[in-house]
């Protein structure tokens, strides 16, 4: 009995595994972790849920290379549900810090974003700033002719780790 062997040109094999591999890239890159961090609830039976999400880098090519300097990002969304359940609006802030790595930590910025889903509720106020190690948010939404104010806090550790 003669076996036969299939002959694939090289080219189409390169082609299906460079395919391959950036449809893994893609999907790999497009997951992201949410580690709930707390819940509020209000008298209404309302309530947030704050989350985190894993931060992000970029080395500062700038330095030298023995440095270990290292821009870090993190963000947290508040998400506001009614009492029955619907989310209402999402509020998220987004913190960069330059990391000495064990040795010190600087806040550089933030930023502060705000979706409204709801259209019940309305945007009254924002603001978010930071120094140190530390980056805060604070978003004030009216709704039924009542301002509430929502805070949310990051800090960064001198390892880059993210409380």
């Amino acid at each position: 009995m003669k076996k036969r062997l299939l002959k694939i040109p090289m080219p189409l094999v390169l082609a299906i595994t460079f395919i391959f591999l950036s449809s893994t890239n893609a999907s790999a890159e497009s997951i992201s972790t949410e580690i709930p961090s707390s819940i509020t609830y209000y008298d209404d039976g309302s309530y947030d849920i704050e989350t985190c999400y894993p931060e992000t880098m970029e080395h500062n090519f700038l330095l030298s290379t023995a440095s270990a300097t290292e821009t870090k990002s993190h963000f947290k969304k508040i998400k506001h549900y009614d009492n029955n359940n619907n989310v209402c609006w999402t509020y998220t802030l987004t913190a960069y810090f330059t990391v000495n790595k064990g040795v010190s930590v600087k806040y550089k910025s933030c930023t502060g974003s705000l979706k409204i889903i709801n259209n019940k509720y309305s945007f009254y106020s924002e603001k978010h700033g930071g120094s140190n190690n530390k980056a805060t948010g604070t978003i004030q939404i009216k709704y039924n002719g009542s301002v509430s104010s929502h805070t949310t806090t990051i800090t960064c550790t001198k390892y880059g780790n993210f409380k």
